[in-house]
Parts: C-alpha cells; sequence; structure tokens
C-alpha cells in the first residue's frame, strides 16, 4: 500500500515539478516607475532575471487601471546619431541572464495613462512571456529614483 502511494507521488512529482518550476523561475529582481508629469505616457523599468532552464521572451505588457496600452520599448541610434525611441516586439532572456530595464535603454511605456502616476503609490504591471506564466508586478512610482538615476547620469530633471 504505501509504494503505490509513493509511486503515484513520485509520477505527480515528476508531472508537476516542470510547471511549478516555471511558474517560479522568473526572478524579479528591481522595479520603479518615475511619477508621471502628463497623463499622456510614462516609463516603468524592471530587472527580470531568468532561472528558467530554457530561453524566455517577454512578450507583452499591460497596465489596465493606469493605461489603455503598455509596450516593450528600447531606443536606437539612428544613422544621423539622433537616439530615437522604438517598440520592440519581444525582449528575449537566455537561461542564467538578466535584462535591465533603465532610463534610455529597455523600459515599458504606459501609453494613455488614465491619470497621472503620484509619487510613492504602487501601479500592477502583467508581464506575458513566452513558455512561462503570466506575472504580476507591483511597481513603486519614485521621484527619488528618478533624481538618483539623472545625478548618476549628471542630467538635470526636466519636465
Amino acid at each position: 500500500m504505501c509504494i503505490k502511494r509513493l509511486r503515484w507521488l513520485a509520477a505527480l512529482l515528476v508531472t508537476c515539478l516542470p510547471a511549478l518550476s516555471h511558474a517560479t523561475c522568473i526572478r524579479v529582481l528591481d522595479r520603479w516607475a518615475p511619477p508621471s508629469y502628463s497623463q499622456v505616457n510614462a516609463a516603468a523599468y524592471i530587472t527580470l532575471r531568468n532561472d528558467c532552464p530554457q530561453r524566455i521572451r517577454l512578450r507583452s505588457a499591460s497596465a489596465e487601471a493606469v493605461s489603455l496600452s503598455a509596450e516593450l520599448h528600447t531606443h536606437i541610434t539612428d544613422a544621423q546619431g539622433i537616439i530615437r525611441m522604438r517598440q520592440v516586439k519581444e525582449m528575449t532572456l537566455a537561461p542564467g541572464e538578466s535584462l535591465t530595464m533603465q532610463p534610455g535603454g529597455k523600459h515599458l511605456m504606459l501609453m494613455n495613462l488614465r491619470r497621472k502616476l503620484a509619487d510613492g503609490e504602487e501601479i500592477v504591471l502583467t508581464l506575458r512571456f513566452t513558455g512561462v506564466p503570466t506575472l504580476k508586478v507591483s511597481i513603486p512610482i519614485s521621484s527619488a529614483r528618478l533624481l538618483a538615476h539623472l545625478k548618476s547620469r549628471n542630467t538635470p530633471p526636466h519636465h
């Protein structure tokens, strides 16, 4: 009787462990967004780590409570040397790799805000991947993080 139960438990673990490991193999190492000074668009920054055994792709994001849509963006330098923001289809992470979203680089663009994002509040972003479950992430709105970033780049704040 005990051996049958152990076999059943072993079969259950073999079946469920891959799903459980995928549910927890994406780690959020950092997250923040600056306050919005308008009700048009805003950016959010996240650092993700892929502890999954396979390559993953961040396909899309949403923040329905605060924006009509969200897009994956990056910055590119065009032939004239001008830095331009561009939407990308996906962001890929190899096993063991981290992806750092930051001002001037990859980021999540919250489009057509429903309201301004205020310092000290938190918003919820939903991240959709290929091959792993959807992930909900709470993002703190922080003017201090924005000022620290600008100070590290010796860039004056703009409104």
